[in-house]
């Protein structure tokens, strides 16, 4: 009987897990090309996501909005409420929206905002009260984010 020779490929920390893969000499290049997509993210489905945010038909300019579906990720809309979160994991998302912060400078060409027109109604602050979800497939979407007072 002949025993198998094995070999150590790789080591890779994925999302904070250290990945080692054992393979046979003769499926080392496979598995090492498998390894190194895992540790690119190429083994999970991600999304690109954009939008723009609207309350009573008008854009919600500088506007925290974050998207909640296995962790939280972050973006702010331009002047024209506008955003875009890129690499997200697919799936089904909660989203939450909030009044951000005023720029101290709006770059030039931009439009000056009224507080007035920034506002959002907080009860779309919470996951809980929120009410708005988006199933996100892998790739490119967009999708308009209506708000009511």
């Amino acid at each position: 009987m002949r025993a198998a020779s094995l070999a150590l490929v790789a080591l890779a920390a994925v999302g904070g897990l250290t990945v080692g893969l054992i393979a046979a000499p003769d499926t080392v290049r496979p598995a090492l090309r498998s390894i190194t997509s895992l540790a690119r993210g190429k083994g999970q489905d991600t999304a690109t996501l954009s939008g723009k945010v609207r309350l009573q038909g008008r854009p919600v300019p500088y506007a925290r909005v974050e998207l909640h579906n296995g962790g939280t990720h972050v973006a702010h809309t331009g002047p024209d409420g506008s955003f875009v979160f890129e690499g997200v994991p697919a799936g089904k998302a909660q989203v939450t929206i909030q009044t951000g912060e005023m720029p101290s400078s709006v770059p030039e060409g931009d439009v000056e905002v009224t507080p007035e027109a920034r506002f959002v109604p907080e009860r779309y602050g919470a996951v809980a009260t929120s009410g708005i979800q988006l199933e996100l497939k892998p790739g490119s979407q967009h999708h308009t984010i209506l708000l009511k007072d």
